[in-house]
């Protein structure tokens, strides 16, 4: 529904390629402000896009989370929707600018397919 369709390019493009096994992932972190986080990513390599969403948000200062940390923040989707935030924040305007440059770190990774929050935009 909502998904750009230069993500969809890429998923098809991997899923074509001979021997490559997709796996569907999601990742819990906390960003600027204490704003949960979750990340919908598809990988043919789990421990790489593992190491490199880490990277980004160290970088664009978001914290990692351990799973089950986040997740009890978003109702559960169904199946092919969209999570959504049980507590939405609000945010002070300087985590916002942080929070907006996370978001977009996180969306320009091939692999990552949606980023959901908890912000209160």
């Amino acid at each position: 529904a909502s998904v750009p369709a230069e993500n969809i390019e890429r998923a098809v493009k991997k899923a074509s390629e001979a021997g490559v096994a997709l796996e569907e992932l999601v990742f819990e972190a906390y960003g600027p402000g204490g704003i949960a986080i979750l990340i919908e990513a598809i990988s043919d390599k789990k421990n790489r896009t593992v190491q490199e969403i880490k990277l980004i948000l160290s970088e664009q200062g978001g914290k990692w989370a351990e799973s089950g940390s986040v997740r009890w923040a978003f109702e559960l989707p169904v199946p092919g929707g969209e999570w959504k935030a049980k507590f939405p924040q609000d945010i002070g305007e300087d985590d916002k600018t942080k929070l907006g440059a996370l978001l977009e770190a996180l969306e320009e990774h091939d692999e990552v397919q949606h980023v959901y929050t908890n912000a209160n935009f």
